[in-house]
Formats: structure tokens, C-alpha cells, sequence
């Protein structure tokens, strides 16, 4: 999360490119292609931070089965693949620089798509645990109290003055 106070202003008039209204800001048509790619960036960035902390939750139907095609289902493949294909060319093939780059591209690619498919797949189960009410919701819900305000504390009265 953003450690400056400024940045944490997500209402009108936001002043920092790639937060959300800075786009649309006064007299702004929210058209400028800048803007909206910088904002689409910062929503990418969000999403990403919120996937791999394990903070997606959805109750939504079609996110849930969207997370189960792109999560739970290529996940046994793609570990599946990470592992054997490594093992396989080593086995037929002489140790050679070739393949020891082949090696390490396929790692590094399946790597990628195996972390991103195993969180989504941590935040669908997580998601279905909260949703069925097996674990308590990550998002608090506290009633607004206007009555009850904050009130500034008085000064304590000089001894000298009555």
C-alpha cells in the first residue's frame, strides 16, 4: 500500500497518474490513451499484488469458474510439464549448453504460468472455504455510528485562571 497519505486519494481530483480518476479529472474528457493505459497498469499492478498475497475473493460465478479453468485446471499440467520435461531431455540426451539453455527456458516459462495457476488456485479454494463459511471473511463490514463522533479533547483548564 501506498505509504504517502496523497496517494491513498482515490476520490475526484486525484493528481497522480495511473491512479483511478486521474483520467477522468476536471475538464478531462478521459480519452487521453496515456492516462488509460497508466490506469490500466496501476489495476494490473493491484490485481497481481492482491493474486500472489492471496487476497482474491470473489462470490461471483462466472470469476469462480473463470478461476477454476485458469487456475485449478492447468495447474496439475503445467507442474506436470515442469517437471518431466527437464527430466526427459536430460535422460535422452547428451549435457550440452544447448540444452542446458532448452532447460532452463522451460523452466522459467512453465516456472511463470505454474506460480500464476497455483495462486489463482490457492484463491479459488480460499474463496469457496469463505464463501461456504468454513473460514471467517477477510473483509470486515463495520457499521457506520455518525453519532458516536470522534470529539476533539479539550484542553486541561490553567490552575491559575477560574
Amino acid at each position: 500500500m501506498a505509504q504517502n497519505k496523497e496517494k491513498r486519494n482515490l476520490g475526484f481530483g486525484s493528481e497522480i497518474r495511473g491512479m483511478p480518476g486521474y483520467r477522468t479529472r476536471l475538464n478531462r474528457s478521459g480519452l487521453d490513451p496515456l492516462d488509460s493505459s497508466s490506469e490500466s497498469a496501476y489495476i494490473e499492478g493491484t490485481f497481481l499484488r492482491r493474486l500472489f498475497t492471496l487476497k482474491v475473493r470473489s462470490h461471483n460465478l462466472f470469476s469462480l469458474v473463470m478461476m477454476f479453468m485458469l487456475g485449478i485446471v492447468p495447474f496439475p499440467i503445467l507442474t506436470y510439464l515442469l517437471v518431466s520435461i527437464p527430466a526427459q531431455s536430460v535422460q535422452n540426451n547428451p549435457i550440452t549448453f544447448s540444452l542446458i539453455v532448452f532447460i532452463a527456458m522451460t523452466l522459467f516459462i512453465f516456472g511463470i504460468f505454474t506460480a500464476v495457476t497455483g495462486a489463482l488456485s490457492v484463491n479459488f479454494i480460499l474463496s469457496l472455504l469463505e464463501m461456504f463459511k468454513v473460514i471467517p471473511s477477510s473483509k470486515v463490514i463495520r457499521p457506520i455510528d455518525r453519532d458516536n463522533k470522534r470529539k476533539k479533547k479539550q484542553p486541561k483548564p490553567r490552575k491559575d485562571y477560574k
